[in-house]
C-alpha cells in the first residue's frame, strides 16, 4: 500500500484497483506559467489504461484561483490527456460554476468513473 491523503482518493484507487488496473498516485507533471515559473503538479491518479492517457482528479472544492490555473495550465500543456475530476454527485454543479472559462475537463461522480475503468479491456497473456 501507499498514504492516501482523503477519502476520496481512498475510493477512487479501490474504483481503479477493483477493476484489475493499476495506478500512479501523485505523478507529478510540469507546468509553466505564464510568467515562466515553473511548478510541479502532483495529479491524484494517473491510471494504468493502455489504450488512452488520462489523469483523475478527487475534489471538493476550488477556492483560490492558483488550484483553477493548475486545472487550465495542465489543460493547455498536456492537450493529449483526458482530464477527469471526479466529487460527489451534489456537488458537481457547484465544480463546473467554480471552473468556467479554466479550460476542458470531464466531472464524473465516483460511480460513472467505476462504469468508465471498467469498460476498458484487461489483455492477459497466457491462461
Amino acid at each position: 500500500g501507499h498514504y492516501i491523503r482523503n477519502r476520496y482518493d481512498e475510493k477512487v484507487g479501490r474504483i481503479i484497483k477493483e477493476n484489475g488496473r493499476h495506478y500512479s498516485y501523485g505523478k507529478p507533471y510540469l507546468l509553466i506559467y505564464d510568467n515562466g515559473e515553473p511548478h510541479w503538479y502532483y495529479m491524484d491518479f494517473t491510471p494504468g489504461i493502455d489504450e488512452e492517457l488520462m489523469v483523475i482528479e478527487t475534489k471538493g472544492d476550488f477556492r483560490d484561483k492558483r488550484s483553477k490555473m493548475k486545472i487550465k495550465l495542465f489543460r493547455d500543456q498536456y492537450p493529449g490527456y483526458r482530464l477527469i475530476l471526479i466529487t460527489e454527485e451534489w456537488n458537481r454543479e457547484h465544480i463546473v460554476k467554480q471552473l468556467e472559462g479554466y479550460g476542458k475537463f470531464e466531472i464524473m461522480n465516483f460511480k460513472e468513473l467505476d462504469e468508465l475503468i471498467g469498460k476498458y479491456k484487461i489483455f492477459k497473456i497466457g491462461k
